[in-house]
Order: structure tokens, then C-alpha cells, then sequence
């Protein structure tokens, strides 16, 4: 940590947040440019576009759903399945992916309506969906949305392939 004065309680636990924030969205960045095969990014997240902004908005009340070590160290990288709703860090993320890849092995599925349906205007579509990976700051989204979606979250400056 940089030297800094700090005249109060309130300045240190400030800073520390701020260093810890940092921290987070650095360490989120990282993981999803490696899991899209990308170059290290270091460049600072640019602003929210709209499209962006209504789902994080829609999914981070002050009570959103999330595991345990979320509500006890809330700074770090914060994940989420849209179909599932619930904000996971790093590591429950993770055994929450190899439960329902096995669930996938096992011939479970989210269901032939919702396996077809949109996250985030749910419409039925009847046909796949277009994969959907979001990292803003410390949130990382993954889901699936229809072609419109799709479309108006391109529109709205977001950087999809």
C-alpha cells in the first residue's frame, strides 16, 4: 500500500476499502479475460452502458441473494448464473459450476422452457440462445439472451462477439 496520511479511522478504512475494490475488479478482470482467451487487460473499466447498468441494477439490491462469504468479505469479484439469481464468489462459484456440469452429465437440465428462454427479457424463443459473459468492475454475469438482446447490448456500446 502506497504511504498516505491518514488523519482518521474513517481515512484507513477508506483507503483500505478502496485498495480492496481495486483489488477486486483487478483480480475479475483477470479471470474473465483468461476464461475468454483474451490478453491481460489492464485498462481501467470504461462506464456502464445501459444495457449494463438495468441488470446490475436489477441484481444487486442491498439483499440480493448470495453465499456466505460474500456477506462477510463483500470485497472481492462477485459471480452470478443468470438463470439462478444468486452471487456467488470465486470459489463457491466454482463448486456451484462442477455441481451442475455433473447435474448436465447426469441428464438434468434447466428445462425445455427455460433451457430456451432469454435471462434477461425472458422471452421463450424455442431456439439456442447467444452466451452472454459480462464483467463490469467487480460483477462478473454469465447467461444466455435472444437475438435481441443480444443486439441492443451491441448497440448500447457493449463489447459482445
Amino acid at each position: 500500500m502506497e504511504s498516505v496520511k491518514l488523519d482518521t479511522r474513517k481515512d484507513l478504512a477508506v483507503h483500505l476499502n478502496e485498495d480492496q475494490l481495486s483489488a477486486a475488479k483487478a483480480e475479475s478482470r483477470k479471470m474473465v479475460n483468461h476464461l475468454l482467451g483474451l490478453p491481460a487487460d489492464t485498462k481501467p473499466d470504461i462506464g456502464l452502458s445501459p444495457f449494463v447498468e438495468e441488470l446490475l441494477v436489477s441484481l444487486t439490491p442491498p439483499d440480493a441473494p448470495r453465499c456466505k462469504h460474500l456477506w462477510q468479505r463483500p470485497m472481492q469479484p462477485w459471480m452470478l448464473m443468470l438463470p439462478f439469481r444468486k452471487w456467488h464468489c470465486k470459489a463457491c462459484f466454482v463448486e456451484f459450476g462442477r455441481r451442475h456440469s455433473e447435474e448436465l452429465k447426469q441428464g438434468y437440465s434447466l428445462g425445455p422452457i427455460e433451457e430456451f428462454t432469454c435471462d434477461r427479457c425472458r422471452t421463450y424463443v424455442g431456439k439456442m440462445l447467444n452466451p452472454l459473459v459480462i464483467r463490469q468492475d467487480l460483477w462478473t454475469i454469465v447467461g444466455s439472451v435472444c437475438d435481441p438482446c443480444m443486439a441492443l447490448g451491441i448497440k448500447q456500446g457493449g463489447r459482445m462477439k
